[in-house]
């Protein structure tokens, strides 16, 4: 048990250094180069604190996305960090990234349910990266609520939706 223990608080000490590391590169990369804004997880901020790991979830690879204004910018950034040998980031461009609004159809849904961007709180300019990070998600209080939300939304969507010439995908995560 003591060992268990141990092992644990070395791989919380481990991923401390780890984000303290991660987050000295970024200070530099702001320091060098114009147009980094920051994380995405420091970016919003969650309207009700019950909603803190349904938003870190929902965020998925996201969460520690470096926003940035341009695809420039995160090349910059990505060059710099290859000569330096130091940190590893997702970025996600601001000018450069396609966005859906969130589905109206979300909106409809009855119970606790709605879309996971109306329970955070980000300046308008990050808007396209919220989009982009969360787009359909959903956030509900119980995870039978979620399941019927995700079996009747796929069977009643069936996956697509069928625009004139062109075929757009669907997707709602719950």
């Amino acid at each position: 048990k003591l060992y268990h223990e141990l092992q644990e608080m070395d791989v919380g000490i481990r991923d401390n250094h780890r984000q303290r590391q991660q987050k000295e590169v970024l200070q530099t990369l702001q320091k060098l180069f114009n147009g980094i804004y920051g994380k995405l997880s420091d970016l919003i901020e969650v309207r009700q604190t019950r909603f803190n790991l349904a938003v870190a979830v929902g965020l998925g690879i996201n969460h520690d996305a470096v926003v940035v204004e341009d695809k420039e910018t995160a090349k910059q950034c990505m060059q710099h960090m290859r000569k330096t040998r130091r940190g590893h980031f997702r970025f996600i461009p601001l000018n450069d990234i396609k966005t859906y609004p969130v589905s109206q159809e979300l909106r409809r849904i009855s119970g606790s349910s709605k879309p996971m961007m109306d329970v955070i709180k980000y300046e308008p300019q990050f808007e396209r990266a919220v989009q982009f990070a969360l787009n359909n998600t959903v956030v509900v209080d119980e995870i039978n609520e979620a399941r019927d939300i995700a079996y009747n939304l796929s069977s009643n969507l069936s996956g697509n939706s069928n625009d004139n010439n062109n075929t757009s995908t669907k997707r709602i995560r719950v």
